[in-house]
């Protein structure tokens, strides 16, 4: 028979060196944690909006199809297009999609007419039926319009027509005569630029009246600077106009609707030949109500501070098409 002996203690030595190992490990673990501490408050704190920020690009980044780099991002190399590239993609990243629409200059197809318009001021042909409108006309800034304006083009070979719609509940037009001030009244414009040198180019306005003022501008800086030069002495010979109005024509007591204007523009003023399939030419279509309060709206936004429509850099681009409408 095995007796069962008691185990003896361990050592007091043993239990000596476990305490003060115990001890060690505190000491050490409780000043790393004072030097975590110290550190910290020396760095300073994130920024969270900027990372925010930064998760938001990135994610934009990520599920954005790649784009095809434009004419002036390809022309740029190394630093300086890493530099462009950068502002341009922080510039899409906090513009809304109305800014960069404002921004952008528009294109219309001009589409041939089978047969020539008559013009008289009634859009009753087929084609006007058939066209596009160019877009809605928005004010300098690029907000949209308060009165609707309705514009089209098509041409032939001795002609470029234009067509517009005015909505209006106050229409009228006091001057009679050729190259009158019409610009101070109500009024449709367009002006054209076949070179698309966005220097010397052409306008036409057709009042509610029916009166024509047509000139050349040569405008070398783009601005209204001491260079700037209007010839309204020059005349379209061979143009032709036609005005209707739905309302009362200079009765301000009552409400009107609306007025059209068609214009035939011949070519041979302009140009030594007709355009041909593709041809592109700059332009913008202009309108000027003047109610309660004064609007100037226009097809390209000019994005100036006050109204201006004299800034050829904002015109958009009339393209040529063979095909008919």
């Amino acid at each position: 028979m095995t007796e069962n002996k008691p185990r003896p203690p361990a050592p007091r030595r043993a239990v000596r060196r476990l305490r003060v190992g115990t001890l060690v490990a505190l000491v050490v673990a409780l000043a790393a944690t004072l030097v975590i501490a110290a550190l910290a408050r020396r760095t300073p704190p994130v920024n969270a909006v900027a990372v925010n920020a930064t998760l938001r690009s990135a994610h934009s980044a990520a599920a954005a199809p790649a784009a095809t780099p434009s004419s002036t991002e390809a022309g740029l190399r190394g630093p300086r297009r890493r530099k462009a590239g950068s502002e341009l993609a922080s510039l899409r990243s906090t513009s809304t999609p109305t800014e960069a629409r404002k921004m952008e200059l528009p294109t219309y197809t001009v589409l041939r007419t089978p047969r020539p318009i008559t013009v008289d001021g009634v859009l009753d042909e087929p084609v006007w039926r058939r066209l596009k409108p160019v877009g809605a006309f928005v004010v300098e800034g690029g907000s949209p319009a308060e009165f609707e304006t309705e514009a089209k083009l098509c041409w032939d070979d001795k002609h470029l027509y234009v067509a517009f719609s005015c909505i209006d509940n106050d229409i009228w037009g006091t001057y009679t005569k050729c190259d009158d001030p019409l610009y101070e009244q109500e009024v449709c414009e367009i002006f054209i630029n076949p070179s698309g040198d966005l220097v010397n180019y052409y306008e036409f306005e057709v009042s509610p009246r029916n009166v024509v003022w047509d000139g050349r501008i040569y405008n070398p800086d783009g601005t209204r600077s001491k260079s700037f030069r209007g010839e309204p002495e020059w005349n379209c010979e061979g143009l032709l106009t036609g005005v209707r109005v739905a309302g009362t024509l200079d009765d301000r007591s009552d409400l009107d609707q609306v007025w059209t204007v068609e214009m035939a523009i011949p070519f041979a003023q302009l140009v030594k030949r007709p355009p041909t399939d593709r041809e592109r030419w700059r332009a913008n279509l202009y309108r000027i109500d003047r109610g309660e309060k004064d609007e100037y709206s226009s097809w390209s936004a000019t994005l100036t501070d006050k109204p201006d429509f004299h800034v050829p850099k904002r015109f958009g681009t009339l393209i040529f098409s063979a095909r008919e409408a």
